[in-house]
């Protein structure tokens, strides 16, 4: 890879991909949600999650890839390792949170909990499950696959630095294999049901190689970038709209074009959409043709340096905070769902305050990197301050 200069800018169409991504997470994380009908997942086969998955690629390589060249293997390692642990230590939180508030909920309310009564029923046992990574309930179960895929980063960087289309094709080659044998890791939520994790990492990973890539194609100028051809942008649209016209998210129109497609199409019966652990090609493509779409269109460019949009950017920018908060705020949402019922006075409390709090909180993140940024070293960026999400 070239030498990166001393500052990055930072693209604010990434980060407005990464804000939205990360409020239609908190959205689709409560059950009946009214607004669960218009996040991502309903404009295409892919959703949120890929979307993730693939703009942590991007976000990895733009914040450590100039600390390898300029500080050395020896330092990237080291600021790699601490962003595991500092992702780890989160995780380990949010699970001792949800255990506790569950287990609160549970005796109070009087109900059970499906996805994480059974390591609560275990005790110490489950608790310790949990913190190994042995078990990954859901809602909880995207980070783990985030520090795994970081943790890998220098391995994915070596190999992109030497040879790119090679990179992709190992990269490529492991998600065929893991979706032709099945590869995964075991997640004991519950010791009687023999499951596996939701985000396979062998598969998954293709996207965290794909977005660091794309970074590399951005940063390198390619022309693909700055100037897409015609007709791959015409066949990017075409596969976009194709993927929301087949999914038919509101029903619009009746059979022939199946809503139901994953059942009833006999290609997509061959290669599977679903499930979703294992990254159909459908889902790849179609994430890949919207993050294109978006990074190569100049208005996106425009759009995404609006003042109205500067809550959803600063989510972007700051997105482990803002998850985080929003699995807290997603759990006392399906709380509240289940002791008040779903009615419109439920539906606007939880999603006015969530979404609120989560946008007030990108701001005053952003404030906060502001101030450390002017405190900083003459010759400092705030990236370098502190690691970008």
């Amino acid at each position: 890879m070239p030498s990166s200069p001393v500052s990055s800018p930072r693209d604010p169409r990434v980060d407005l991909l990464r804000g939205l991504s990360l409020l239609s997470i908190f959205v689709d994380h409560i059950p009946k949600n009214v607004l669960a009908d218009y996040t991502l997942h309903n404009f295409g086969f892919s959703d949120a999650a890929e979307l993730f998955v693939l703009l942590a690629g991007f976000s990895a390589t733009h914040a450590y890839n100039s600390v390898f060249e300029r500080h050395g293997l020896a330092v990237g390692l080291r600021r790699v390792f601490r962003r595991c642990l500092h992702i780890y230590g989160v995780q380990v939180l949010l699970l001792l949170c949800t255990l506790v508030i569950v287990g609160w909920a549970e005796r109070a309310i009087g109900f059970q909990s499906v996805v994480i009564g059974p390591m609560l029923r275990d005790g110490w046992k489950g608790a310790l499950r949990g913190v190994s990574l042995r078990a990954l309930p859901a809602y909880l179960d995207i980070l783990p696959l985030y520090i795994l895929l970081l943790a890998a980063f220098p391995l994915v960087r070596f190999g992109l630095a030497r040879s790119v289309p090679g990179t992709l094709a190992a990269s490529a080659l492991l998600w065929g294999l893991a979706n032709l044998f099945r590869w995964n890791l075991p997640n004991v939520v519950d010791r009687a049901d023999a499951a596996h994790w939701y985000f396979d990492p062998f598969t998954w990973q293709l996207l965290f190689v794909l977005g660091s890539a794309l970074a590399i194609a951005v940063r390198r100028g390619f022309r693909l970038m700055r100037a897409p051809p015609p007709a791959l942008l015409l066949l990017c649209w075409a596969y976009a709209l194709g993927c929301l016209l087949v999914l038919d998210a509101w029903h619009l129109w009746p059979q022939p074009l199946p809503g139901d497609f994953y059942a009833t199409s006999p290609i997509i019966g061959i290669l599977g959409n679903e499930p979703k652990t294992y990254v159909s090609p459908w889902r790849l493509a179609d994430v890949l043709a919207q993050v294109y779409i978006v990074l190569t269109a100049p208005r996106m460019l425009a759009v995404a340096r609006s003042a109205a949009l500067r809550p959803v950017l600063a989510c972007g920018r700051n997105s482990l905070a803002v998850f985080s908060l929003g699995c807290v705020l997603a759990l006392a949402g399906r709380l509240i769902f289940r002791a008040a019922g779903v009615t419109v006075a439920t539906q606007l409390l939880v999603n006015i305050v969530g979404l609120g709090a989560l946008l007030a909180a990108g701001l005053a993140l952003d404030a906060r990197r502001a101030a450390r940024a002017a405190r900083a070293p003459a010759g400092l960026t705030p990236d370098a301050v502190r690691p970008a999400g």
